[in-house]
């Protein structure tokens, strides 16, 4: 349970966590219902520019989503938020307390963040980073080779390690992983590997998980 350490033990405070149904605030949605965490869930819309909104804008003056609001403060960036959630909530396993197993696991979260923003942002948005629709193709297309290799690579992860990226269960990048290999798949229409498609299909069966897809109403 978390506790307000400005208010003193025993205090829970408020967390409110905003997103977006279906993108990277899956993934801390993901993890709060996984740790049995009380919190409650403030959809956006992007498409309709919600997270530009005054409103919203008070939360967050990034203008993004996640944002994770604990007792009145505001926390933003996938692993930050991640590691909070992990880190007030220990007997959820997200995170291991030895300091090299939790370096390895961290080190998954980093390369999974890394290769967002690197593979799959310019495929999901082209228009963002190049103008006319010819290089907007071309840069889609390119993504979609990042987006493969980047799937090879976590399948060879898992096949190595075990079934998760950090062994026999699943941690914060397994999370992640999970949400990218959706993309992958349904977005991105790529074929996953072997090793990727189990995790998938291991990580939706997870009743946490089967809640937050449901609550966001999404196909796993």
């Amino acid at each position: 349970m978390l506790a307000d350490s400005r208010n003193g033990a025993g205090v829970v405070p408020r967390v409110v966590l905003w997103g977006s149904r279906g993108t990277t605030s899956t993934i801390p949605h993901l993890l709060l219902a996984e740790a049995g965490a009380a919190f409650e869930v403030r959809f956006l819309s992007l498409k309709d520019g919600e997270q530009r909104r005054p409103e919203y804008l008070a939360v967050n003056p990034k203008g993004e989503v996640p944002a994770l609001v604990v007792g009145g403060r505001v926390v933003t960036e996938i692993p930050a938020i991640c590691v909070f959630i992990a880190e007030t909530h220990p007997a959820s396993g997200l995170l291991p307390a030895d300091p090299l197993e939790k370096a390895l696991a961290l080190s998954w979260l980093q390369w999974c963040s890394f290769r967002q923003a690197q593979s799959f942002f310019p495929g999901f948005m082209p228009q963002r980073f190049i103008e006319g629709e010819a290089e907007a193709a071309k840069l889609r297309a390119a993504s979609v080779g990042r987006v493969a290799e980047a799937m090879r690579q976590a399948g060879e992860a898992l096949s190595r390690n075990g079934g998760f990226l950090g062994g026999e269960r699943p941690g914060l990048a397994d999370y992640y992983l999970f949400m990218q290999e959706r993309w992958a798949a349904r977005a991105f229409r790529l074929e996953l590997p072997e090793a990727c498609a189990a995790h998938r299909a291991r990580m939706a069966a997870r009743p946490a998980v089967a809640r937050v897809m449901e609550t966001e109403g999404l196909e796993p």
